[in-house]
């Protein structure tokens, strides 16, 4: 495990002393940033009792569904938004984890030091899993407005972190899988 550990720890001093890191995380709040804009805006509209309830049998409208549930509706909105932006983070940043090594030219003595192709691929993924749930952090505080209107629990939290952690580490290993 120790070697897993230090590959860990080499990929994500590699990915911090890259060029467009600043970038990267500017970009990241910028856009979500947009995303929880756009659907809070959506789901605090004044007039949102336009279009009937999704689903309803009854004379029911969205303004009643929404006022009934304005935090979980943006909690929801918040959490899909860095959902998706883990979709393009986290395969971006692990697919760079092999062509790094290749032009950099130390697969070849990353091979013959001998942790072995699993834990090789393992250290990558995990690597790449740890920062990108690092990028991902940085939409913490959009999370802020629901917690306002309170009615979130933490159940709700617990879910909303297990679904983003198991898909960046979907998506990390899909970037890997292509990477390599």
């Amino acid at each position: 495990m120790p070697l897993i550990g230090a590959l860990v720890v080499k990929e994500f001093q590699t990915w911090l002393r890259g060029r467009l890191t600043f970038a990267a995380f500017s970009l990241l709040v910028l856009l979500v940033a947009l995303m929880v804009f756009l659907l809070g805006t959506l789901i605090l509209a004044p007039d949102a009792n336009a279009a009937p309830a999704l689903f309803s049998t009854t004379s029911t409208t969205t303004t009643n569904i929404l006022v009934a549930n304005r935090a979980i509706f943006l909690f929801g909105a918040v959490g899909l938004c860095v959902i998706l932006a883990s979709a393009v983070v986290a395969p971006a940043v692990s697919a760079s984890a092999f062509a790094n090594e290749r032009e950099r030219g130390t697969l070849d003595l990353l091979l013959l030091q001998g942790p072995g192709p699993a834990r090789i691929v393992l250290g990558k993924v995990l690597a790449a899993l740890v920062f990108s749930l690092l990028l991902l952090a940085v939409g913490i505080p959009f999370f802020a407005p629901a917690w306002s209107f309170g009615g979130v629990q933490g159940d709700q939290v617990i879910a909303m972190i297990t679904i983003l952690c198991t898909v960046t580490l979907f998506f990390c290993a899909l970037g890997v899988f292509f990477g390599s």
